[in-house]
């Protein structure tokens, strides 16, 4: 059969073709390193820290102990999503989720128990005083060396609502779901933390239809918190509306029976329905 130099240049070219695709594939394939130090706050860097490096949904355990450099090395990796886990007695341990799609190197700095708690109790205690510019504070401190940490995206989360800048207030909660499964209901306790400072906001402005309607909303998303139908209770009362606002403070002593708060306004507005 003669073959014709038509035939024999298609040949060549396929040839080539498959040869560029093996080159090719064989790039995309190429094992990654991955280069990890740690330090302390002072920079010091830290030996014997334990690590451990999985890619996602596998078992695939791989462990290392920093050497006297504070280092550890992971060779050979395929490209894709990992996640680390370092601990070191006597410091906070971290997590971090990691893209692996080249040799890579990795900073990562480990607090004191003592310096995270401290930190965290602080944020924790500023939330629940509703001082947000305090807790802002010390929740960015923490996320610059635990960026990965669910718990403080959903805190950050909280805090951005509570000083109502409702875009970062959801975009932090949506990260706390992402990370953690735990966290899916972020967004309805960020929007509840939202909607509770606009009906206050509109009670200290005296705007109580505003009140009413933030409190509404409120109450729809959540149900069973006894703080939203208080806050309808003296929208309502400041309105006029004694009985939807004795509807709404009886539900808020049924989910907390012992409020004195709550006794309060119920024997105030049970008075000032006696005078009608």
């Amino acid at each position: 059969m003669k073959i014709t130099e038509h035939a024999v240049g298609l040949r060549s070219c396929v040839s080539w073709v498959l040869l560029c695709s093996l080159c090719v594939s064989g790039e995309s394939m190429r094992a990654s390193t991955l280069r990890c130090k740690f330090s302390d706050e002072q920079g010091k860097v830290l030996r014997n820290v334990e690590t451990r490096l999985t890619p996602v949904g596998t078992g695939d355990h791989r462990f290392q102990r920093s050497n006297k450099s504070g280092e550890v090395v992971f060779p050979d990796l395929r490209q894709g999503s990992y996640e680390l886990m370092a601990q070191l007695k006597g410091f906070a341990p971290v997590k971090r989720d990691l893209g692996i799609t080249g040799d890579q190197s990795l900073d990562q700095v480990l607090m004191t128990e003592k310096a995270f708690d401290r930190l965290d109790g602080e944020a924790r205690n500023a939330i629940k005083d509703e001082q947000f510019s305090k807790a802002l504070s010390a929740l960015q401190k923490l996320l610059t060396n635990y960026p990965d940490d669910p718990a403080l995206h959903f805190n950050l989360g909280l805090t951005y609502a509570g000083l109502q800048q409702e875009e970062k207030a959801l975009t932090e909660a949506g990260k706390a779901a992402q990370l953690d499964p735990q966290f899916a209901d972020s967004k309805d306790k960020v929007q509840g933390t939202m909607l509770r400072g606009q009906g206050q906001n509109a009670l200290k402005n005296q705007d109580f239809a505003a009140a009413a309607d933030a409190f509404e909303k409120w109450v729809k998303l959540d149900p069973k918190n006894d703080q939203a139908y208080y806050g309808l209770a003296l929208a309502y009362g400041h309105q006029g509306k004694i009985p939807e606002a004795l509807a709404a403070v009886n539900k808020a002593l049924e989910l907390s029976p012992k409020n004195d708060s709550y006794l309060s306004v119920k024997q105030t507005l049970e008075s000032n329905a006696g005078k009608k």
